[in-house]
């Protein structure tokens, strides 16, 4: 477990705390999770904990709580991984059983692009280079769970069902979209 603070000291009474938390959660609904990452930040007079779990390869499960006392916090943040893993508790340990990562060179790698020398960079988004991410092998359920456990915004995934590119992604209107992905 790593834990990290952001402009602020994390003393060792709320360390153990937030490890003695996450231990009860994971003891109690997870059965592997193999990282968990915290990070307590404090912006003037508010603290914002959020916390990661990667329950399976490719899966991560994010809560996050904001109070003026960090460990009602942390509390937030923990009762929203509560509620999120009880909603998706099945599908997590069915996905658990099932997930298999697709080779033969899927591989999503997130790049850093150049700007035009026309454009001016002030009006440019700048896409950051963060890390090497795999499609994963899922079936439309099982991928829609990884969208709401994460906390994504989309999920792209090769569909076990048919064997083509899909991406699920959470609609303006607060509903999933799906895009099914196959040439004529």
């Amino acid at each position: 477990m790593r834990i990290y603070g952001k402009n602020i000291d994390i003393g060792e009474s709320l360390q153990t705390a937030i490890e003695l938390k996450i231990n009860n959660l994971v003891e109690k609904y997870v059965e592997n999770v193999q990282d968990a990452s915290v990070t307590v930040n404090k912006d003037h007079r508010l603290f914002n904990i959020e916390i990661v779990l990667s329950v399976i390869k490719g899966f991560w499960i994010r809560g996050s709580g904001v109070s003026d006392d960090p460990y009602k916090a942390l509390d937030s943040a923990i009762g929203k991984l509560e509620i999120v893993i009880k909603k998706h508790r099945n599908k997590l340990l069915d996905a658990s059983r099932r997930t298999r990562w697709v080779e033969a060179g899927y591989a999503a790698v997130d790049r850093t692009l150049d700007h035009a020398p026309e454009k001016d960079p002030a009006d440019e988004k700048l896409i950051i280079a963060e890390q090497e991410k795999y499609v994963l092998l899922l079936n439309v359920s099982e991928a829609v769970a990884k969208l709401e456990l994460g906390d994504l915004p989309v999920v792209l995934f090769k569909n076990s069902d048919n064997m083509h590119i899909n991406v699920v992604y959470k609609r303006p209107d607060g509903h999933i979209g799906w895009i099914d992905y196959h040439d004529k």
